[in-house]
């Protein structure tokens, strides 16, 4: 729950399983209700509504491997980045539907 309003906001978390460390997290003001990731660029896209309750499509996160000649290493940073906005009305499932698809 975020500390402006009620709503229910989410957490990005990345996590380097091989060495069991957190290696980036944010909580948004966002509440997510669909997550894409494009696994050929490492980006993570999301839907949802933000506090005042408006609907947007985002591009929430980007990894990139920054690795040199001591080790591969990997940099991820979570703009949150508003990329256009939805309709006020909504069909979650519509939504969540046509992205699977």
């Amino acid at each position: 729950v975020s500390k402006e309003s009620p709503q229910v906001v989410h957490s990005i978390v990345a996590i380097d399983i091989d060495t069991r460390k957190v290696i980036f997290s944010r909580t948004l003001k966002v509440a997510l209700f669909n997550l894409q990731i494009n696994s050929l660029t490492h980006v993570l896209y999301g839907a949802g509504a933000d506090l005042a309750g408006r609907y947007a499509y985002y591009k929430l996160c980007e990894a990139k491997n920054v690795s040199d000649f001591t080790g591969v290493r990997i940099e991820v940073t979570c703009p949150a980045q508003e990329l256009s906005k939805l309709p006020d009305v909504m069909n979650h499932m519509y939504l969540q539907s046509a992205t699977i698809d």
